[in-house]
């Protein structure tokens, strides 16, 4: 890895890992081993077009179909195979709702 990822979520049923780079916000997907640990043998994947520079969180929905990221502005979001964790859709940045004072 050249970045030192940021926030990370598991996804259990998929055996992967996702970790948005602090600098760049490119997600990326990487496989978990047989003992939880980050699998030694297959480098991490960038997620095709879904980045969230200054990543303030990422997240699987608990379906494990959907992965989050948000920054302090927006929310991006993909669809995921469930079984795979691999994205099955386009991913899309959504601004975040402003809070009323």
């Amino acid at each position: 890895m050249r970045q030192a990822p940021g926030p990370l979520a598991v996804h259990p049923e998929a055996g992967c890992v996702y970790f948005a780079e602090r600098e760049t916000g490119a997600v990326h997907r990487t496989a978990l081993a047989s003992d939880g640990l980050l699998a030694q043998d297959t480098a991490p994947e960038q997620l095709p077009g879904f980045t969230a520079p200054h990543c303030t969180g990422i997240a699987v929905h608990p379906r494990g179909t959907y992965l989050y990221a948000s920054t302090a502005l927006t929310l991006a979001v993909t669809e995921l195979s469930p079984r795979t964790g691999h994205p099955s859709g386009r991913p899309v940045t959504l601004p975040l709702p402003r809070r009323r004072p």
